[in-house]
């Protein structure tokens, strides 16, 4: 089971529901572990203001301890708002300015535009700096006291926002990160957990890949059946369990003999008539009302069921191969909302991007857990390295003194075993040793001599970037980058993300070909401003 901080719940509120789905998130994989849906009662929210804070909290801990298919186990939550509760306003800079003089200078230029003290808000913002110098900023902002209500909430629940948008935000964030979504056209992959178990399909969504279609299961059954003169009614009877309940797990186990034994010849039949290449599964032989149909009920997008086939047992393959491909449209509902934000934001939003309407430390918290989750791997592996050299010396080591051991049983000469060649073999292999550890020791002191501006460089990624060296002269606090920039406009980009990363006290790019509009040869240096003592 991932850790707690390995699990995220996406969530949206609104005034009449609360929408939230919990992923895990370990070593690059997004996986689904459970979800809620249910309509809030009135009054708790108005206009996406908290207005009984005791009671939304009653009824949310309630609520989080009865998802499905388990109790949510997450600290951290990703938030969606509704858009009314913030304000957005969009200016431009005619000539570039800093960084630090863009800090103090937006929130006077909004207060124009939004009925807020700067100092009442919690705001977040985003530039585009264009190669003519100007400068285009979109700002966001919620009040204090709303995004704190917020916060206390699930404080008080034993969780923590480490991102708060709106609606708009969020979507917006999804359809422009093309990097996010597979390339076909806006498709989010999303692993179930627990698939067998969890999540009871019927077969209308288990796909027989043919030459030229696909066909579901079932209406493959039905025309089975009027080829061979069978009531239709009759065979849906027999294949479907009704029951309006979508939450409630259904034991088909008890009855799967019985329809594996009435149904395994006539699929079977069916797809060697019809020169199928798919498979079918008998788990799901049985019509059951499950998750894909009730999500494919609450949005307004196509989900179907891929099952890729492969010449093992099926129900071992099912375990391990699953996955559901969501296709989004812009007619969006808060179900498809929610699993694309979970995967948008957790999977993929090391650049961080996404307006994040928190206070500063919580913000920081974010931007921690997610670079954490990269750089622990390379962590480990560090640390996996240095301990298997330890071990290798250490055993080495004691070999060589238990031949020493043995050479004294046998010969009973000290001063031959003292002065003789096998010790001084022996004293190198010991000094080699400790040169070993010196050596880890100096490594463990460069690694963390490394700054974190360097790390967060090495870690994002930048598009239209591709980089060559990246090296850094902790004696003269120089990071050096060479590399090739797709066009002007990357290489523009790059520099001011690299501001914004690093924070240098002063950036050059002496050997950047600038005349070149595409395949950009550059070097950059950054002096870092030195710690104070």
């Amino acid at each position: 089971m991932a850790s707690r901080n390995n699990k995220f719940i996406s969530m949206i509120i609104r005034d009449y529901s609360i929408t939230a789905i919990e992923f895990s998130f370990k070593l690059g994989k997004l996986t689904l572990e459970g979800y809620v849906d249910q309509e809030l009662p009135p009054g708790l929210i108005i206009n996406g203001e908290i207005q009984q804070l005791d009671a939304l909290q009653q009824f949310m801990g309630s609520l989080l301890s009865h998802s499905y298919p388990q109790t949510f186990e997450a600290g951290n939550v990703i938030l969606s708002v509704n858009d009314q509760l913030t304000f957005e306003h969009v200016f431009e800079f005619t000539s570039h300015l800093s960084d630090k003089e863009l800090i103090n200078v937006i929130p006077l230029e909004a207060e124009n535009a939004i009925p807020f003290s700067s100092n009442d808000i919690y705001w977040d913002h985003s530039v585009q700096s264009y190669t003519s110098g100007k400068q285009k900023v979109q700002f966001l902002a919620i009040p204090k006291t709303t995004a704190d209500n917020y916060i206390q909430l699930f404080h008080n629940l034993d969780k923590e926002i480490i991102i708060l948008t709106n609606f708009a935000e969020v979507y917006k964030s999804i359809l422009q990160s093309e990097h996010n979504l597979a390339k076909n056209n806006n498709t989010l992959i999303i692993e179930f957990n627990h698939y067998k178990t969890y999540f009871h399909l019927f077969q209308d969504n288990i796909l027989i890949q043919t030459k030229t279609a696909e066909i579901g299961l079932h209406g493959l059954l039905e025309e089975w059946a009027k080829i061979n003169g069978i009531d239709v009614a009759t065979l849906n009877d027999l294949l479907s369990t009704h029951n309006t309940d979508v939450l409630k797990p259904i034991n088909y186990e008890k009855h799967f003999e019985e329809y594996r034994a009435a149904f395994e010849p006539i699929c079977t039949e069916m797809c060697h008539s019809q020169g199928l290449t798919g498979v079918y599964y008998w788990g799901f032989a049985v019509r059951v009302p499950g998750f894909i149909e009730y999500l494919s009920k609450r949005l307004n997008i196509n989900i179907k069921l891929e099952v890729l086939w492969k010449p093992i047992k099926l129900n071992k393959y099912f375990q391990n191969n699953k996955k559901v491909v969501v296709e989004i449209n812009k007619n969006i509902t808060d179900f498809g909302l929610v699993i694309a934000a979970g995967h948008n934001f957790i999977s993929k939003m090391l650049s961080l991007k996404t307006l994040n309407l928190l206070p500063f430390e919580l913000r920081k918290k974010a931007k921690t857990l997610l670079l954490f989750s990269n750089f622990y791997r390379v962590s480990i592996l560090i640390i996996t390295v240095s301990i298997a050299l330890i071990f290798f010396n250490a055993y080495s080591l004691s070999t060589k003194y238990l031949e020493l051991y043995n050479l004294q049983k046998e010969t009973n000469n000290f001063e031959k075993l003292i002065y003789g060649k096998r010790y001084d073999v022996i004293r190198k292999d010991i000094t080699n040793f400790n040169a070993s550890i010196d050596q880890l020791y100096l490594l463990a002191n460069q690694i963390d001599a490394i700054p974190k501006s360097f790390t967060e460089i090495a870690l994002a990624p930048f598009e239209g970037i591709a980089i060559n060296t990246l090296g850094y002269d902790r004696t003269t606090d120089v990071i050096k980058i060479t590399g090739i920039a797709k066009n002007r406009q990357n290489l523009l980009d790059y520099q001011t993300e690299l501001k914004d990363l690093a924070q240098p006290e002063q950036l050059d790019s002496p050997l950047s070909n600038f005349n070149n509009s595409e395949d950009i040869l550059f070097e950059i240096i950054l002096k870092l401003v030195k710690p104070k003592p």
